[in-house]
């Protein structure tokens, strides 16, 4: 057994991400230096967007989206009822107001008509005119349908801030089109966010990063990301014109993604064929668990393996079952608690029962997903997963 499963995800480092912030320590900035210039452009470049603005973490990524298509208090933000709470809080950061949709129950995706679904309720209770932006979610490394949902929100006027943190390296080509996109490069959004947390798919320690097409938002969001300082000649020095944040990436962190985006073909490789293979394993489990469904659309990087079982039929509750697998060193985590169920959002509009979303969440399980691991991992884990169904059925 390898030491790598303890834990969900992990971090790969190898020499050379040492060697590139040695150099920036021995260099004349380890903050607000060259290499965070160079890293957006490298960010840009690997998208496919026109720019690229580095910050502190994906939450903070997500506010500063927000903040750049001028979301303010009582506009409402559509979200899905599956996703980490990031969306969520930055959101209420700038005292709008949420909607969560439903989504899909194999895939914990929104999908076209889960967004129709919850703009048509919009329209009955009249405040679609106050529904300024859609943060669709692509999860675990799969993709959201971009094309149709872009679509549905054109139509309503309604700005679309992908949050792609768990997708970088993804790529979607939608139905009957040749062409593929590249997962950030805002072909059918106005930004992408992304975040660089330790188990995605290349890490910076802690940051986030925002693409877009306009130059325009980098200007405004450099300004909001340094505590709304701008030059002053009138002060020399500066001044404050707005309420900013510091939302600063280091040039210690960038000089670590730099080096890591150089690998992240590697890393998504060896993911898809750890992926394939975990699928493999698990075939002949099929009649108690089964992986999520995928979509044809999407080339996913994936980020997290997330299996669906029926713990019902197996005769064990989902937190016992986790308990089990952590007593043979086996680490699991699920991705995610709807948004509906924390206490929090208990206040926010509700306009579905959220069928999909309990769903999906009464069956999923994240299992260990990391370039560190090897097959013999995945055999190790299946073997326990096949011995408490065995067990307990």
């Amino acid at each position: 057994m390898s030491g790598h499963i303890k834990n969900y995800g992990q971090h790969y480092l190898d020499n050379n991400d040492f060697l590139e912030i040695q150099k920036v320590l021995k260099s004349d900035f380890i903050t607000q230096g060259p290499t965070i210039k160079k890293f957006e452009k490298k960010i840009s470049q690997k998208v496919g967007s026109k720019e690229a603005l580095v910050c502190s973490s994906g939450t903070s990524a997500l506010h500063l989206a927000l903040i750049s298509i001028n979301i303010k208090e009582g506009d409402y933000v559509i979200i899905p009822a599956i996703t980490f709470l990031a969306a969520a809080n930055s959101v209420k950061y700038l005292n709008a107001k949420i909607i969560f949709a439903d989504v899909n129950h194999e895939s914990g995706l929104v999908e076209p008509e889960n967004l129709e679904k919850t703009i048509e309720e919009c329209k009955k209770l009249n405040i679609l005119r106050k529904v300024k932006a859609f943060i669709p979610v692509h999860l675990n490394g799969q993709c959201v349908d971009l094309k149709p949902i872009n679509y549905i929100c054109k139509k309503n006027n309604i700005k679309i801030i992908e949050d792609s943190c768990h997708a970088l390296g993804s790529k979607y080509k939608p139905f009957n089109s040749s062409k593929k996109y590249k997962i950030g490069d805002c072909s059918f959004s106005d930004i992408s966010t992304f975040s660089f947390h330790p188990v995605k798919n290349i890490t910076t320690g802690e940051g986030g990063a925002l693409t877009f097409n306009k130059k325009e938002i980098k200007k405004k969001l450099k300004v909001f990301r340094n505590h709304g300082m701008v030059k002053s000649k009138k002060f020399f020095n500066y001044e404050v014109k707005e309420l900013g944040f510091n939302y600063r990436l280091s040039d210690l962190n960038c000089a670590l993604g730099l080096s890591q985006l150089k690998k992240i073909n590697y890393f998504i490789k060896k993911r898809k064929n750890l992926f394939d293979y975990y699928n493999r394993k698990i075939s002949n489990l099929s009649l108690y668990l089964k992986p999520i469904k995928t979509y044809t659309y999407c080339e996913p990087a994936w980020h997290l393996y997330v299996v669906k079982i029926d713990f019902k039929k197996i005769k064990v509750n989902k937190n016992k079952f986790a308990k089990e697998l952590l007593k043979k060193g086996i680490g699991s985590q699920v991705h995610y608690v709807p948004l509906i169920f924390q206490p929090l959002y208990k206040k926010e509009l509700r306009i579905s029962n959220y069928k999909g979303a309990k769903e999906y969440y009464k069956n999923c399980l994240t299992l260990p997903l990391s370039v560190n691991m090897r097959y013999r991992d995945i055999d190790y884990i299946v073997f326990h997963i096949k011995k408490i169904i065995m067990k307990n059925k």
